[in-house]
């Protein structure tokens, strides 16, 4: 006789193959910031200053980026499910725009 595992466990599975990509690309991306304190630290306490709030934007401008962009799935999806596929489209054409237009500043 087969043990059967409850549903949770198959819950906690799946949003574990989930996250682990994401949570290891935050903690990439951590690790750029902190290997460029180590790069840039033996220069001194302005160019130090400067790499940290160069970090600090780039963070900034990253997540509002994604921010804006994180509206075009569910938009798309919604046409898509609808069958409106020429408003799928224009929502994509929408977020293209933005990303090249937030890509540019």
């Amino acid at each position: 006789m087969a043990l059967d595992r409850p549903p949770i466990a198959a819950e906690i599975r799946a949003t574990l193959a989930v996250a682990a990509p994401l949570a290891a690309a935050n903690l990439a991306q951590m690790a750029m910031q902190v290997t460029n304190a180590v790069m840039v630290g033996h220069l001194g306490a302005v160019p130090l200053a400067a790499a940290g709030l160069g970090n600090a934007l780039n963070a900034t401008l990253l997540m509002t980026s994604q921010g804006l962009l994180t509206a075009v799935a569910p938009l798309a999806a919604h046409s898509i499910g609808a069958g409106d596929h020429p408003a799928a489209g224009r929502v994509a054409g929408g977020g293209l725009i933005v990303a090249t237009a937030v890509q540019r500043r």
